[in-house]
């Protein structure tokens, strides 16, 4: 038991790292970036991919430890509602109403 939390804590630090390299090469190719608007909370342009950075780690953790699927599966389709709506929001600025709906 101690020995597939240790495994599963590596695999998620070396999940996040990857994904964090990830995020500033995105960051410097200036791929998917949220340049600031009146809706902003930030003032320098912003990587869009945190979320996917998110749902990418949770989705290879069920993937090495599918238990967890089958355990939380309401909380994983909630997640993935999130993710999407999040995402097409990212690539489309919805208005509110779509994001509240789906939260």
């Amino acid at each position: 038991m101690l020995s597939n939390i240790i495994i599963l804590a590596t695999l998620a630090l070396l999940e996040i790292g990857i994904i964090i390299l990830l995020i500033k090469i995105t960051k410097q190719k200036k791929i998917l970036l949220d340049l600031p608007n009146q809706r902003s909370s930030h003032q320098t342009p912003t990587p869009k991919v945190g979320g996917i950075a998110i749902f990418a780690i949770l989705s290879f953790s069920a993937f090495i430890y599918p238990q967890f699927l089958l355990e939380h599966y309401l909380s994983v389709i909630a997640i993935f509602l999130v993710f999407v709506i999040g995402f097409v929001d990212d690539l489309l600025d919805l208005s509110p109403y779509p994001k509240f709906a789906v939260m």
